[in-house]
């Protein structure tokens, strides 16, 4: 390791600035935002709306500071453990701040004030996370499971795992408790 020059310095002070930046600059929002909840709400809802550009503002200045601060921590870790992948991560991160800033987050049910349920989503984001399952696959899994809608399906493979994730734990349980004595031989 080197000893950091006056712009290292720099560049490793962006990073401690931006974290608590954006913690402070996110919760004023959150806090002063008429409908937002953070309870329920991600704070990336705060994009959505009239005043939105502020926290699209914020996720962009933060990304750029992890970005510098990515430099910085290249030109501190010349060899060693994680002298590569550290700041190329850290980059990635910074960048995925950016790109989320760039992008205004759909409004939901109740959030900006005034957004009417069941509303279409049309951003690029809610878009790209989406999981498509072709129309024919799904038809086939619905008349497998003998049900009539998707909501039903869902509902029916959420009811299953519940119950595996149940039975694992049951047997778990049954497992510290079974000794080789109580087993009967007739079992093996």
């Amino acid at each position: 390791m080197i000893k950091p020059t006056l712009p290292t310095r720099v560049l490793l002070a962006c990073g401690v600035v931006g974290g608590p930046l954006y913690v402070m600059v996110t919760l004023a929002r959150a806090l002063t935002r008429d409908g937002f909840d953070m309870r329920q709400h991600r704070f990336t809802l705060l994009t959505a709306g009239d005043l939105g550009w502020l926290q699209q503002a914020n996720m962009v200045l933060v990304g750029l500071l992890v970005m510098l601060f990515a430099l910085g921590v290249s030109q501190v870790l010349r060899t060693g453990r994680g002298a590569v992948w550290t700041p190329r991560l850290l980059g990635l991160f910074g960048l995925a701040y950016i790109v989320g800033g760039v992008l205004t987050s759909d409004p939901v049910v109740g959030f900006p004030p005034g957004t009417m349920p069941c509303e279409p989503s049309r951003s690029i984001a809610s878009r790209a996370i989406t999981v498509r399952v072709s129309q024919v696959r799904l038809r086939k899994l619905m008349r497998v499971r003998r049900v009539a809608t998707q909501s039903e399906l869902v509902n029916a493979r959420l009811a299953e795992e519940e119950e595996r994730l149940r039975s694992h734990v049951v047997l778990r349980a049954t497992a510290r408790t079974v000794r080789a004595a109580d087993v009967d031989a007739r079992l093996l």
